[in-house]
């Protein structure tokens, strides 16, 4: 069920209403034939009765075995309905011709399809007596008393297929919200499963992370190594506590840049070093490893073995 399926029952609704309002004009043409025997008023009751004619040669084309889809779609078309309108008409009439959201309206348009093919025939009964050479005006008389009987009884008929079609529509309509507010729901029910998972991830992620640092933590305070980390393009340094505490230093006492870092090494070693570091980033070696001084809080320098690979390239 879709909004378009609701467009087309509200199509059906249009239509019944072009058909109610052609029985009534080609009978009121009729009886103004009755009276005038003009020709010209006769084609009028042919024009108006056409609409339901062609709805109903659209009903018998979709009930066909199997359906005949162009002719029904062209009879639509001819009984004044919206060209737009005709393929949602014919999905929803082959859909739902069995359901309660069609098959009431179905059994009383076939209803009044009866009565108009009795209103034809009767009004062809009348035109032959009135082209004939002698008319039997009492025959006449009986002859509309029965289509004007018929056209009065068309009109209960009428408004329960009218009814039937609003009963559809707010089924329809019931049917539609009910299914969005459904699929509210389900996308909010997985919106929220999803989430749920999301996070959950990035928590065992965060665990793992902060696992895999306390096991690291736990190796280098095993190793006694300290660690230092050089972001190349920010020239910010890191070091570890435990690099910091060989040198004498505290966490807050050492400026973390490579500017600071250069000003440690001993100067006698800082060209050396800073080759090596050179030699190692542009792939003329393949590990960075140099011994150098460095200068320690007590204004000592002490020899270090320092080591370093590239953890990743920007």
């Amino acid at each position: 069920i879709s909004m378009g399926t609701l467009s087309s029952v509200r199509a059906f609704v249009s239509g019944e209403s072009l058909w109610s309002k052609s029985q009534k004009e080609s009978v009121y043409h009729l009886n103004q034939y009755v009276k005038t025997h003009a020709e010209e008023d006769y084609q009028q009751f042919l024009n108006a009765i056409e609409v339901p004619l062609q709805d109903k040669v659209a009903r018998l084309a979709l009930q066909k075995i199997p359906p005949d889809t162009e002719a029904a779609k062209n009879a639509f078309i001819k009984a004044k309905n919206d060209v737009s309108d005709v393929d949602g008409m014919v999905k929803l009439f082959l859909n739902f011709q069995h359901s309660s959201l069609m098959q009431p309206s179905i059994k009383y348009w076939t209803e009044g399809d009866v009565m108009i093919a009795r209103i034809l025939s009767l009004a062809e009964q009348v035109r032959v007596q009135i082209t004939s050479e002698a008319p039997n005006d009492e025959q006449v008389t009986k002859l509309m008393q029965q289509i004007n009987r018929i056209s009065f009884e068309l009109t209960p008929l009428e408004d329960a297929f009218s009814n039937a079609l609003g009963d559809a529509s707010r089924k329809t309509q019931t049917i539609i919200t009910t299914s969005m507010v459904l699929l509210t729901f389900v996308l909010m029910l997985i919106g929220i499963v999803l989430t749920r998972k999301l996070v959950q991830r990035d928590i065992n992620l965060l665990n793992a992370i902060h696992e895999s640092e306390e096991r690291w933590k736990f190796a280098l305070d095993g190793a006694r190594d300290g660690v230092w980390d050089w972001n190349v393009l920010t020239k910010e340094v890191k070091y570890s506590s435990q690099w910091k505490e060989m040198l004498g230093y505290k966490d807050s006492e050492l400026v973390e840049s490579i500017t600071e870092w250069e000003k440690l090494v001993h100067p006698e070693d800082l060209p050396k070093v800073l080759e090596a570091l050179k030699s190692y980033v542009l792939g003329k070696t393949d590990r960075y490893t140099i011994e150098h001084r460095i200068l320690c809080k007590d204004g000592q320098y002490k020899w270090v073995l320092s080591r370093g690979k590239v953890v990743s390239f920007s």
